[in-house]
């Protein structure tokens, strides 16, 4: 064949035309009557005419850029894109758990002050509202999966840079205090920690990084949400962002399994030497960069399979055009894109916001994001406080309860809203009668509660020698103790106590027995209670561990608040749906990328709020090291029992209120857009017959 020679398959059209059907002649003449002509001027132009007709909405083949293989047309559908998708979600959230975790080790280790530590957690936040007005310009510009595909690059690079700081960076540990278990009475040294580089990177790298992770979410979320929903019938997108949305909290949850194990450094563990601190550091340094190395190379795999997908795949041209026939707010609204510009989208924010269907919608989404907010940060201090668990036990039972009701919550609002396929007016109902389900069960989780056990220093004075507040008292004041870690121990008397030296134990003994690992002796604070002999026939004074509550409600709370954050799930699908048939097509973009800064900007102030709330119920804080603030211990029951339910039933009115003021505001515009129907149809008869009239 000569060169520049090229063949060209044609598909037969529906309706055949005079050159179909004189190319149907030639497909039956005999090969050796076939002329093989060079490509015309009008067949060197088709690329450009091809690229137009791809952009009208016309489904396009999976390739990256010119490279289309047949092979990979098979893959040219949404349920592979959303697997890719969800892979890539699932990363954005055990990422962004992973930071949440080492930034609370870091405030912890080095006696970071909450106001710093706050400002760390929120640089994620005002990152994405700084980066949404350019994100917005471009989004509507530019091909759907090649953005997400930046996205996953992005978030690589976000996790390279939170990385970076413990890879190959010594955190040349000096010990503050040497902590001992039991009473010593000796004078013990205490010395400060100097600023080490590893500080220095953290800080400078979490920000940095932080702010590259924000850019990939806010590329990720809005873009990815309107491009599964202009590929799916109308009625079908909701399970599609329930699957999403769990797919987040999945990976957030992954990153707490995970972050478990790094949480507490070596040198926390106050029975580890210095010459084991330095042996172990380097493996701790190296368990922390790679969890976020490996986030890194999954999502940067992630890459080409996203970039190949076209920005109109199978069946989209069918939904769009089914989509156009139901949508009800095109009428009230033109469906016009948008002007590109940085003015521009200042300008479109300004005439969203004055929609207020819209604002409402997004001011209940808004509150529901920081009732979730609420149980995260105060659900595993409730818990340790007021059912007495450790705290590993109370995290560990928070993320259990919270992360599956969570993703089961979604889920299920995804699958009711699909299958009874609701349209704007029955989302709305669906997030008020969630909401109200969940008000009544915080009602009884109000109910649900416990005694304290006695504890010396904080709910018991050391039987009348010491003071309320104050761990120390006559019977330890030569031990010298230390507050920085918490080592619970129950004595004989049945009084908890904050750790061995604060009891007045002088001599501690390993133990093979199945209810305590650890035994200790000549125990001076404790003089009431029967005495037990252990196999040597020494009297025991107290055990390892915290003396039993004796409250037995702790299932029944967790089946309340269980269902309370599953109906909560209910109402959060409905209401990113409503805000999207809300708006018309053209315009949905815009919508999400307004109601997630307006979600950002209630969380900035929330979180800060939140944080200090919760540290004013503090009723014993540690020592702390060189005048910084230390860790919080024991929390008051009654406050955060009226905090955390105060809260979320806040949240919950919040959201009934703001949704029954959209609800109503469509009723009403349901009403204008018939009344209006049923005038332009009188308008029509009335025409009608005049000219049946005047033909007569």
């Amino acid at each position: 064949m000569p060169a520049g020679v090229e063949l060209r398959v044609t598909e037969p059209e529906d309706t055949p035309t005079k050159e179909t059907t004189s190319e149907k002649k030639d497909s039956l003449k005999p090969v050796s009557e076939v002329k093989i002509q060079g490509p015309s001027p009008e067949d060197e132009a088709a690329p450009s005419v091809v690229k137009k007709q791809r952009k009208k909405g016309v489904e396009q083949p999976c390739g990256l850029g010119c490279i289309e293989i047949s092979l990979l047309q098979r893959f040219n559908n949404l349920f592979y894109f959303m697997i890719f998708y969800c892979v890539l979600a699932t990363c954005q959230g055990f990422v962004f758990g992973l930071t949440i975790l080492s930034i609370e080790t870091f405030q912890r280790d080095y006696y970071l002050n909450p106001f710093p530590a706050t400002a760390l957690s929120l640089s994620y936040d005002i990152s994405s509202c700084l980066v949404v007005p350019f994100i917005a310009n471009c989004g509507r510009r530019k091909s759907s999966p090649k953005l997400i595909a930046l996205s996953s690059f992005l978030m690589g690079l976000g996790s390279i840079l939170l990385a970076y700081p413990y890879f190959g960076k010594k955190m040349k540990y000096q010990p503050n205090v040497e902590y001992e278990q039991i009473c010593l009475q000796k004078t013990i040294p205490r010395f400060c920690k100097q600023e080490s580089l590893f500080q220095t990177y953290y800080k400078a790298f979490l920000v940095f990084g932080q702010c590259v992770e924000a850019l990939a979410a806010m590329l990720l979320y809005p873009i990815g949400v309107v491009f599964i929903d202009d590929n799916l019938p109308m009625h079908s997108t909701g399970l599609y962002l329930g699957i999403m949305d769990s797919s987040v909290i999945f990976g957030y949850a992954l990153s707490h399994i995970i972050g478990s194990k790094l949480v507490n450094a070596p040198y926390r563990n106050s029975s580890v030497t210095d010459d084991k601190i330095k042996a172990v550091e380097e493996y701790w340094h190296w368990r922390w960069w790679i969890s976020f190395f490996t986030a890194s190379v999954i999502t940067w795999s992630l890459v080409i399979p996203l970039a190949c997908f076209p920005q109109n795949i199978q069946g989209t041209t069918k939904t769009k055009g089914r989509k156009r026939k139901q949508s009800i707010v095109a009428k009230q609204f033109k469906d016009v894109e948008f002007k590109y510009g940085i003015k521009n989208v200042f300008a479109a924010f300004k005439i969203l916001i004055k929609r207020r269907i819209f604002l409402f919608l997004s001011l209940s989404k808004a509150s529901e994001t920081l009732l979730i907010i609420a149980i995260t940060e105060f659900l595993p201090t409730y818990l340790e406080s007021q059912f007495i668990l450790t705290r590993n036990v109370a995290r560990t039972l928070s993320g259990v309860v919270f992360f599956p009701g969570g993703a089961l919550g979604l889920i299920l609002g995804g699958i009711i809203v699909s299958k009874l396929q609701m349209n704007c007016k029955n989302l709305m109902r669906s997030i008020l009668v969630s909401s109200c389900v969940s008000v009544g069960l915080l009602v009884f989780i109000i109910f649900i509660h416990c005694d304290s056990p006695r504890l010396a220093g904080i709910n018991d004075d050391y039987d009348g020698t010491g003071q309320l507040g104050s761990l120390t008292a006559p019977c330890n004041s030569n031990c010298h103790c230390s507050s920085t870690i918490y080592t619970p121990i129950c004595g004989r008397d049945d009084a908890g106590y904050f750790s061995p030296c604060f009891a007045g134990c002088k001599r501690s003994k390993a133990s093979n027995n199945s209810d305590y690992t650890q035994a200790y002796y000549e125990c001076s604070c404790i003089n009431a209670g029967l005495t037990n002999q252990d196999d040597d026939g020494d009297f025991i004074d107290a055990k390892i561990g915290g003396c039993d509550a004796q409250c037995y409600k702790l299932p029944l709370f967790l089946t309340f608040i269980f269902s309370t954050i599953v109906f909560s799930g209910f109402s959060f699908i409905p209401c990113s749906l409503a805000i999207i048939r809300s708006m018309p097509d053209k315009q949905r973009l815009m919508a999400l990328y307004v109601s997630y800064v307006m979600l950002k900007i209630g969380i900035i102030p929330g979180l800060v709020v939140f944080r200090q709330i919760r540290e004013m119920t503090c009723l014993f804080r540690d020592d702390g090291e060189c005048g910084k603030k230390g860790t919080c211990w024991f929390y008051s029951k009654t406050k955060m029992a009226h905090l955390l339910i105060g809260i979320c039933f806040f949240g919950k009115m919040c959201t009934i209120v703001f949704t029954s003021i959209a609800y109503k505001l469509y009723k009403n515009l349901q009403k204008e857009v018939n009344k209006m129907s049923v005038t332009e149809k009188t308008e029509k008869t009335a025409k009608v017959k005049k000219k049946k009239e005047e033909i007569n």
